[in-house]
């Protein structure tokens, strides 16, 4: 062990240094697996030697190769940022930034501008979920449940007013 880290750390010093340089990890990840706050881990870090990232080096050129191309594939399945973002566990910013670098044009979320009430009614009627229906549609779900309440389809509890 690392001195300045505990013994009932599930990782070593030496192994938070290793995944926050080559696997791309951030302070805030690695700090509950070392038993400490990130503060105190980029302290530790950087006495032992470790280069810190700064504020403006953007993540996506620092994401090492491997999850690089785990993006790539997801964005050929699929070229839309917020969900390729969701599936890889990065930020939909980092998704948008490396398909810039790559050339690759991103797709809106949202298929339907506006939401196509019909369409959405039609697939509740399919016995389809309100978040299914948002993952299809690209909108939210909060939105789809909205054109459904319009549209009389959910099941809205009457709140009793107060005296």
């Amino acid at each position: 062990m690392v001195r300045g880290m505990d013994d009932t750390s599930p990782i070593t010093l030496d192994e938070a240094a290793r995944l926050y340089t080559e696997e791309g990890w951030t302070l805030r990840r690695l700090a509950p697996r070392a038993g400490c706050a990130h503060q105190t881990l980029h302290t530790r870090l950087r006495n032992a030697g470790v280069t810190m990232r700064t504020l403006n080096a953007p993540r996506a050129k620092r994401l090492p190769e491997a999850k690089r191309e785990q993006i790539r594939q997801e964005l050929r399945r699929q070229p839309i940022a917020t969900w390729v973002a969701r599936s890889t566990g990065v930020c939909a910013p980092s998704v948008r930034a490396l398909a810039a670098e790559d050339g690759t044009a991103l797709a809106d979320g949202r298929l339907w501008s506006p939401v196509d009430r019909p369409l959405v009614v039609a697939m509740r009627g399919d016995g389809m979920t309100i978040h299914e229906i948002a993952r299809r549609t690209g909108w939210h779900w909060n939105t789809i449940w909205r054109t459904l309440d319009r549209a009389g389809l959910t099941r809205r509890i009457a709140r009793r007013a107060t005296a």
